[in-house]
């Protein structure tokens, strides 16, 4: 299993490596919390040149691992790849007809094969949405690295040595950076659920999707729900940013929205509470009075 937030962060302080708990954060986002990979950070270098000494700047360190991380685990690595590449494509996952479909693997029983390795090794997981059968799962790219790859390793056409530091700040980047840290959060459910004092509650957690109605009613997408046995509902938001988050109008419609699709779709008649889970908290305004729990690094690294 990779390690934790806490794990990674004793690792780097035995490794003499100097980082506050936010550059911790966004190298998990990239590393995952894969210790091979935090051996090769030099303590010298910020996080950013870091990453481009790693994967960008012809030093071979670790510039080809996709390829031999997936070489290595899987004697037909092209079907996991283009499985984990179908997946790379949305969020909240895929059903294993669009797998098939997408990733051109026959709906058969070497597909449930190569699904079944992939999620043992930690690269996707898979959930049962609400009122559904095991049988209409859904499955998820966990995996961090790989998701850096794709965003960036793969796709540099021009061979850029700085890809990494030269994305700062670009779209690109920052939407990659909300997707990654919805990846570290579902790595972190158990410390999420310890922030919110429901250790102890079954529950299963999912993401959820409905699409646009056909007289042209938005639909909404919740990247991750935690549904409780004690009768509520957590609607998590993740947002990455270096600074406390400010919920703007626009959040707040679309959660207003997503609150009202989901009870309706899906009838519950649990109590809906909306979670969000920032770095550093929320900004005080009046947007935040509609949130009812509050998740920090802080509490990702307990």
């Amino acid at each position: 299993m990779p390690f934790s937030l806490s794990e990674c962060r004793e690792y780097a302080g035995a490794l003499g490596l100097e980082m506050t708990d936010f550059q911790i954060a966004e190298l998990y986002m990239v590393l995952g919390g894969i210790p091979y990979y935090w051996k090769y950070l030099d303590r010298s270098l910020s996080p950013a040149q870091n990453i481009d000494e790693m994967f960008f700047a012809g030093s071979d360190k670790l510039e080809n691992e996709f390829f031999e991380l997936y070489s290595s685990l899987f004697k037909k690595k092209e079907a996991y790849m283009r499985i984990v590449s179908a997946l790379g494509t949305k969020r909240g996952g895929l059903g294993r007809g669009e797998i098939a479909s997408v990733a051109k693997v026959s709906d058969s029983g070497t597909l449930t094969k190569y699904l079944d390795e992939l999620e043992q090794c930690g690269f996707i997981r898979r959930y049962v949405l609400p009122g559904r059968r095991k049988k209409g799962a859904i499955f998820q790219l966990m995996d961090n690295f790989t998701l850096f790859n794709f965003r960036f390793i793969a796709d540099n056409p021009m061979h850029d040595r700085h890809r990494w530091t030269s994305s700062l700040g670009t779209p690109a980047h920052s939407t990659w950076e909300g997707l990654a840290f919805e990846r570290l959060c579902l790595w972190h459910v158990e410390e999420i659920k310890r922030a919110l004092q429901i250790g102890g509650v079954l529950t299963n957690t999912f993401g959820w999707r409905h699409p646009a109605y056909a007289d042209g009613g938005r639909g909404a997408q919740i990247d991750m729900l935690i549904d409780r046995a004690d009768g509520i509902v957590n609607i998590c938001e993740m947002k990455f940013c270096d600074g406390p988050y400010a919920i703007t109008a626009g959040d707040a419609e679309s959660m207003r929205r997503k609150k009202e699709v989901f009870r309706r779709e899906t009838a519950t008649r649990k109590a809906l509470h909306v979670t969000y889970v920032t770095p550093f908290g929320l900004a005080r305004n009046a947007y935040a009075n509609d949130v009812q729990s509050e998740v920090t690094l802080r509490d990702l690294f307990a």
